[in-house]
């Protein structure tokens, strides 16, 4: 795997890593329960679940013409900043229609793990398979910053799973 995708998708795993140690511990009915019109953890991590499938879909999709595709640069690595400055903000923000009509319910908190690790395997998969000639294609989409390459992507990624860090520490310890 390319350099820049290995050290984005390691910080993704690592994140990924700390979210399950908070979780792992926990009863299946605080994993699940919800707090008047708040998400449960597993609505959470159900919600980042499907964000992050859906954009290894697009991802390979777009993929398939990556030949036609156009280098990602400066006004890119912008857009990835900005991202990641909104993603800190304790600001909420509405999921796209598009990640909230695919969301399912969420299953058991091991089916939900289990799951968890099926999809980064299908992304790590994914991220082995770009040459390097093809790194800065931009195949990710993010709904409001648009085209962002692949490392750019994973990286957008991780800062959507550490903004929801914060629910979930917070309802780990309401449990």
């Amino acid at each position: 795997m390319n350099s820049k995708l290995q050290q984005q998708f390691t910080l993704l795993e690592q994140t990924r890593a700390e979210i399950v140690s908070l979780v792992l511990p926990l009863e299946e009915s605080s994993f699940s329960r919800s707090y008047g019109d708040k998400w449960s953890i597993a609505q959470i991590l159900i919600h980042v679940i499907t964000s992050e499938r859906l954009a290894v879909l697009y991802m390979r999709k777009k993929f398939q013409g990556v030949d036609n595709l156009k280098d990602s640069g400066s006004i890119e690595s912008l857009k990835r900043l900005l991202l990641r400055v909104s993603q800190r903000l304790p600001f909420k923000f509405k999921a796209p229609a598009t990640i909230q009509d695919k969301t399912p319910e969420p299953p058991t908190k091991d089916a939900l793990l289990n799951l968890w690790e099926a999809e980064r395997t299908k992304l790590n998969a994914f991220l082995c398979s770009i040459e390097e000639k093809n790194v800065n294609k931009m195949i990710f989409k993010h709904p409001i910053a648009g085209m962002l390459n692949a490392a750019q992507g994973v990286a957008f990624l991780r800062e959507h799973l550490l903004h929801h860090k914060p629910q979930i520490v917070k309802l780990t310890k309401q449990s």
